[in-house]
Parts: structure tokens; sequence; C-alpha cells
């Protein structure tokens, strides 16, 4: 279990304010329904007032002509008519089949900033009196060539347009089907990596351009005067949705990927996200009840930003996945395809490994005490509620079991550390916790880490919400497996595979130079001292999928070599829980299961 953890600023994240003006014609255009700002600040054009649209047919509001706008601060009265422009200031305008969307933009530093484009749409069925579907399953949102998502295509009811979006400098480099991206023309792709709707281009190198992405409006009312409102999640048309299982494809060369649920239709608030990892040239499943969870979503701490965050799940706008380019080298190439999107409601459905529903089968009661751990049915685990540095709120969990796995479910009223040490583990445990033994891997069982085969584990989990916390296994490795606390022979091994991003979260100790490869991924390696004990944590990009089969054991006999322990110590444990430092909701994990040999 950590104990200290420094916060580490990268860059400056501060978000000032958020542009709700339109930009000029040949800025960052974005076909389907636009968009202003959502994740940053504005841009500080020189001149962004731009012209005055004349709407009409013949010639569509495209928001003005001025001129070197880079997103910024002037009015942009953009056209009436029916067309690409807007019909106020920065309101992404009406058009046949979409509505004004909303970008995770933003201009400051660090940040995703920057103000989109707001021109037209992309929906080409939008209005006409009949409807005529691309896909067969309405539990999936159809993605084709029209660019438009009409409610009776989906069992939702979620209707609006496909778009794109860019900061001004990123636009000249963005391809949509291998030709620049155009307004009033959704970014479909048929050829690989798609189908689906795809994005190319290259980073700037300039922390103000926030790079692009590929948005999608949840309520527009369709027709030729189209009119965008906020979505209700919560009372949807198939039920309560709590997040969206999506499907990525390309490779964004190491860039992080943003899923963001806009809070406002004008561009006033910035929108919350959650960081995902680079496709990196495979299909990226991502899970609506373990990664992409409405609730989870959140504007960082450090942008001190007041909007809503995380957003109401009844009063949201735009689905956005952004290519977060503003910490990249000049000339980095990427490429991005949302090949699927399938809304989750009550938290059902979604991938992951771990065993699903049927860990879930019987429950053996709750712990509200702050320590001790029980034993969780048959599943050959226990597990416990680890309070130990509680300096605000209060915590119980609920233990549940299936055939070889488990699950626990975690209730906070808001727990806070009283320093930088976690104030909990809530976990479930296979083996040792300081002295008490619980689980198929008793005492008597203990193996060497040589002597070891395997060590696998499935973990499928929904995370805390809260500023402050991780997702972790927490491994012990002893010289003596007799011993009630960690000492000077002890060495601690965490596995982290997902951690918030609202206020900087790190391991104990220093990043090393080094980094491990394992489970298709590159884990950084840290490395420090934490009481009389040391401790090695690896750490993978933050909301990436749940662990199916992962063997432990490669971990441990890197850990070894790091200056402290030896192959010939003993593993005493392998726990799965939360680190949760400063957190709102305390998460669950869904299924768990863990095999020693």
């Amino acid at each position: 279990m950590q104990k200290h953890v420094f916060p580490l600023l990268v860059g400056s994240l501060t978000v000032i304010a958020c542009s709700t003006t339109q930009p000029t014609a040949d800025d960052d255009s974005a076909p389907a329904t636009g968009g202003t700002t959502s994740m940053g600040s504005g841009g500080t054009g020189t001149s962004a007032t731009g012209g005055t649209g004349t709407g009409g047919s013949s010639s569509p509001g495209t928001g003005g002509t001025g001129n070197t706008s880079t997103g910024g601060t002037g009015v942009g009265t953009g056209g009436t008519g029916v067309g690409t422009g807007g019909t106020g200031v920065g309101t992404g305008g009406t058009t046949t089949g979409g509505s004004a969307g909303m970008s995770m933009g933003g201009t400051s530093q660090g940040a995703t900033g920057g103000t989109s484009s707001m021109s037209g749409a992309g929906g080409g069925s939008a209005g006409s009196a009949m409807v005529t579907c691309s896909n067969t399953d309405k539990s999936l949102i159809p993605i084709d060539a029209t660019g438009w998502v009409d409610k009776s295509c989906n069992a939702c009811g979620i209707q609006g347009a496909f778009y794109w979006y860019a900061d001004a400098n990123t636009t000249p480099s963005l391809m949509c089907n291998g030709a620049a991206c155009k307004a009033d023309t959704p970014p479909y792709q048929a050829g690989a990596p798609g189908p689906g709707m795809c994005i190319s281009g290259k980073a700037t190198g300039t922390a103000a351009d926030w790079g692009a992405g590929i948005g999608l409006s949840l309520n527009d009312s369709g027709g030729m005067s189209s009119v965008k409102g906020a979505f209700n999640a919560s009372a949807a048309a198939c039920g309560n949705i709590t997040g969206f299982d999506i499907t990525l494809t390309g490779n964004t060369g190491g860039m992080p990927v943003r899923i963001g649920f806009t809070t406002s239709g004008d561009g006033t608030t910035i929108a919350p996200f959650i960081p995902v990892g680079d496709p990196a040239g495979t299909s990226l499943a991502l899970s609506g009840s373990q990664q992409i969870v409405i609730k989870n979503a959140v504007i960082p701490a450090d942008w001190m930003s007041t909007d809503p965050s995380p957003p109401d799940p009844s009063k949201i706008y735009d689905l956005q996945i952004q290519v977060a380019a503003d910490q990249a080298k000049a000339g980095t190439a990427f490429d991005l395809c949302v090949t699927s999107i399938k809304p989750v409601t009550d938290g059902n459905g979604g991938s992951g490994g771990g065993g699903g529903g049927s860990c879930k089968s019987n429950s053996v009661g709750t712990i509200s005490t702050n320590t001790g751990v029980q034993a969780l049915g048959t599943s050959g685990l226990g597990f416990q509620n680890n309070v130990n540095n509680l300096g605000s709120g209060s915590q119980k969990v609920t233990g549940m079991y299936g055939t070889g796995c488990g699950a626990l479910t975690v209730d906070t009223t808001g727990i806070k550390s009283n320093n930088d040490a976690p104030a909990s583990y809530p976990s479930l445990v296979d083996g040792w916790h300081w002295g008490s033994w619980a689980g198929a891997y008793t005492q008597g069982s203990v193996k060497a880490v040589s002597a070891l085969s395997s060590v696998k584990s499935s973990f499928a989990f929904t995370p805390p919400g809260g500023n402050k916390w991780d997702v972790s296994y927490d491994m012990w490795v002893a010289q003596s497996s007799s011993i009630s606390a960690p000492d000077g022979n002890t060495l601690e091994v965490m596995v982290w595979l997902d951690y918030s991003n609202a206020v900087t979260t790190n391991p104990i100790g220093s990043k090393l130079t080094t980094s491990f490869s394992a489970a298709g991924t590159t884990w950084e390696v840290w490395y420090g001292a934490t009481g009389s004990w040391h401790t090695v944590s690896y750490r993978r990009s933050p909301g990436t999928a749940p662990v199916t089969d992962l063997d432990l054991l490669a971990f441990l006999k890197d850990a070894v070599t790091h200056g402290t322990g030896s192959a010939s110590w003993n593993l005493l444990s392998v726990e799965g829980g939360f680190e949760l430092f400063d957190a709102t909701s305390g998460g669950s994990i869904d299924s768990y299961s863990c095999s020693i040999n």
C-alpha cells in the first residue's frame, strides 16, 4: 500500500476561460454540428471579430471571414440562413441534419484548449419523412457515410450528427478519408483503420495547439431548423445510460486520447473527460461499465474550474473523442477512428476480464470496521475495508463471490486522508496481510519468487470518483513468511492499472529512467522507501482496459532486481483494490480472480 504521493505538474494546465465566439471561416472548421470550446480557454486571435456571414442557400453563413484568428474572442456573428454558419455568437447555427456541437478545445498551455469551428452538419437523413437505418442492431449507434444518427435507429433515442473539430494550427494537416477535412462533411472513412469516423494529422509541437477530435451530438431536433438540446442519459429510451462502450482503431503516436462529455450547448463550460491510451495500431475496446463511465469524467482540479465536474448525466450535449496533441513533438503523426459506440445502461454490459456477473452470485455481507480481513465465501479470497489513515469521511465494503472469483463494492461518504498517504485500500486478498492470512494461498503453501510458475489474475473494475485515487495490485515479498508487519527484508510491489487525473497522483519514490514491458504495453517503473521497507511500482496510462489472465510473475521477477529483495524471497500475498486519498465514491471490483502457482 502506497504511503506517500508527490504531485507532479506538467507544464501549465490553468484554464482561464472558455470562448464562445465563432472562429473565422478559414480557421478550424468542423463538419456535422461544429462546436464551441468546452475543455479549455479560447484562442487569442488578433482580429477574431470576422465578417458577417450572409446565410442563405447560395452562401451559407460560415461565421465571418475575419483573418488570423486562432479561436479568437470576437463576436463572429455568422449567418442566419440554413447553412454551415452560426445563428448568433458561436452557437454553431442550424443545418440540415445537425446543430451546434462543442469541442474539447482550449489554448491554455498543456490543456486541450482552443475554439473549434462551428460549421454545419452532416446528418443526411435529418428531417426526412422516411429514415433508412444502416444498422440492424439497435443497441449500437449507427456509424455511416451520412454522419447522421436518427433516434429511430438506436434503442436509446440518441439523435445528432457526427463532426470533426481541431485547433486552428492543426487543421491544415487534418485529413478525413484521405483528403483535407471539409466543412459540412462528416469524417467517415470506409477503408482501414475504419470503417468509422476517422481523422488523421500531425501535432504542431506547440502546447497551445490542443489537437483534434471527433464528436457526436446527442440530442439534435433535426430538420431544416435543427435545435441542439441537452440529452438526459439517466432517462433515455433504453433506460439509465451510465457509460458507453467505444472501440477505437488507429495510432496516435503515443498521444493520449480523451473521452469527454460536454455540459452546455453554447461552449461556455469546460467538458469533463476520461483519459485513455493510444490504440497503437490495434483495436482498443473501451468498456462503458468499467472505463467510459459518465460520472467518472472530470475536469482536472488544477485547472481551477467551477464548471460541472463530473457531468450531470441528465444534461450532456455531446460525446467527444479527442487526440490530445498539446505535449507531442512537432510532426508527430496520428490517425484515429471511432468504429463502434454502444450505450451501456445501469452499469451492465461492456467488455473486460474477470468473470462478469457470476462473481456477484453470493453476498457475504458488509464490513464497516476499519481493519480486519474476512473470508469471501468459497472464492479462495478474502476481503477487507482497510481504513488506516482517515482524515475525514467514512467507508464500508460489501463482498460478493462466485465460482473461483469475487467482487467488492465500496461505499464512502467522501473519504479523505490526513496527509499524502492513502486513507484506505479496500481490496480482495489472497495470502498475507500484516500478519493475517486469507484465501487459497496460505502460509504453508508460500513459494519463493524463483519457484513460482505463474501468478495470473483477472481484474475488472468501476473506478472510484473524486480527486485522488488509484486502482492497483499490491503484492508483498519477504525473506520470512512469519512477519506480522513489513520490515527491512520486505519488498512491496504495486501494479497500477488506473489512477485519477484530477489531481496528479504518483507512486512512492522516483520514476526510473528505464521502463518495463508486459501485457502488450509499456509501464513506468518507480522505486522508493516507505518506513522500513522499499516499494517498486509499475504504472501504465490511466483509463486503460481491465486485465484478463495478467501474469504478475513478470513484475515480481523484475521488481527484485531494483536493489531490494531477491528471487529467493517469498511471495506472501497478492491484493487487488483501490488506494483512496480523496474520493467522493469508492468504485467497485466487478470481478476478480487470482491463481498463484
